[in-house]
């Protein structure tokens, strides 16, 4: 139906543990820090494994019963709408906006472990609602490595997509995920063209895009940075002194 992402060309995906992690930063800092670096490590793990719930759901309401399907017969069966086409569309669609929804907070999510792992609320603080990626970004200077890291999930464009249909959802007005297709091309959820504006006042526009290769592209996007960057952390707070 849909070219297929394969996540093979993200390479292989490591494991970042965090229960080493929360040892070091009890070992540095006190149980109470290490406690607020648990609950934000595991909080991305969460949204991780919800994001993929959600993936999946939509998979199984759609992808399999379609891929299956002759072109001309799937193209009848969601272009004449009946009840039950309609049902399978809305909940697909519902599943894949979830998805987004789930996947958009992991980087400050990640931010926040990597404020507390590295003490920055000892040595460096920000207000509580400033915590963010970016804005511990700006305190990596000493540690280039993981500062490079996260330079480049901020600049990964898949998730850059991911930031601005939420935003833009959240801001403006829902962007529509629905079915497209042809009688001689099986159809599937196609997410609309849509232009995002920042609070810079710069805009981004993007092309229409089948919905399932492009969630599974920002997923292993998602998962590929938050392993570099989490085994990174674990290394960092090892050697601190």
């Amino acid at each position: 139906m849909n070219k297929e992402y394969d996540p093979r060309d993200y390479g292989p995906v490591p494991i970042w543990s965090w229960a080493g992690l929360k040892v070091d930063v009890e070992r540095l800092d006190g149980k109470d820090a290490a406690d607020l670096v648990d609950t934000f490590a595991r909080s991305v793990d969460d949204r991780i494994k919800f994001a993929k719930y959600h993936y999946q759901e939509a998979v199984r309401l759609l992808a399999d019963d379609l891929e299956k399907m002759d072109p001309a017969d799937a193209f009848v069966y969601f272009f004449t709408r009946d009840a039950e086409a309609r049902w399978i569309e809305s909940n697909a669609r519902a599943a894949l906006t979830a998805f987004f929804q789930c996947l958009h907070p992991i980087e400050d999510h990640l931010g926040h472990a990597i404020y507390y792992g590295l003490n920055f609320d000892g040595t460096s603080p920000l207000k509580a609602r400033d915590i963010s990626l970016m804005a511990v970004k700006k305190k990596l200077t000493p540690w280039a490595v993981l500062k490079e890291m996260v330079d480049d999930m901020e600049k990964d464009l898949a998730l850059k997509y991911v930031r601005d249909l939420v935003n833009h959802t959240k801001h403006r007005h829902i962007v529509k995920i629905e079915v497209s297709g042809s009688d001689d091309a099986a159809p599937g959820l196609m997410i609309n063209a849509f232009t995002y504006t920042d609070g810079k006042g710069v805009s981004t526009s993007y092309v229409e895009e089948w919905a399932l290769p492009k969630v599974r592209e920002a997923f292993y996007a998602m998962q590929r940075h938050v392993m570099r960057i989490g085994l990174r952390l674990n290394w960092d707070v090892a050697a601190r002194t």
